[in-house]
Order: C-alpha cells, then structure tokens, then sequence
C-alpha cells in the first residue's frame, strides 16, 4: 500500500492555493474582484443562449477574471 496523500488534503489544499492566489478581494485593482453575481437561465424572460448561466460582474458590469466561472 505505501504512504500516500488523502484526497481530502489534496482538495483542500487545491482550494486554498486558488483562494491565495486570488489576492486581496477588497483591493479594487485585483482582476479578481466581483459585485454581484448574474444569473443567465433558461425561462428567464432575459436569457441570452450565447452567455454562460452563471457569472460573477464587477461594480462596472464587466467580468471578472476567475476562467472557472467563464466555462459552461
């Protein structure tokens, strides 16, 4: 069998490796800070086919940098 690493330490040490390399949220410079988050879903009077169902927006509207939020 051997020592090997648990998959629990691995996840949680992927999660805060992701969150460290984030940055400061509250710097307004960081690429990686968001308002509010939208919300694109099928039956939605406003739903755009082309966009994806979830995404996270800066106080100016435009996106933020985080690529997981980005894919579909």
């Amino acid at each position: 069998m051997g020592l090997r690493p648990s998959p629990c330490v691995i996840v949680r040490g992927m999660h805060w490796l992701k969150e460290e390399s984030h940055g400061d949220p509250l710097d307004p410079e960081n690429v990686f800070r968001w308002k509010r988050i939208e919300l694109n879903l099928p039956g939605h009077k406003d739903y755009a086919p082309n966009k994806s169902w979830v995404s996270k927006r800066r106080s100016d509207g435009t996106l933020e940098a985080d690529s997981s939020y980005l894919v579909r």
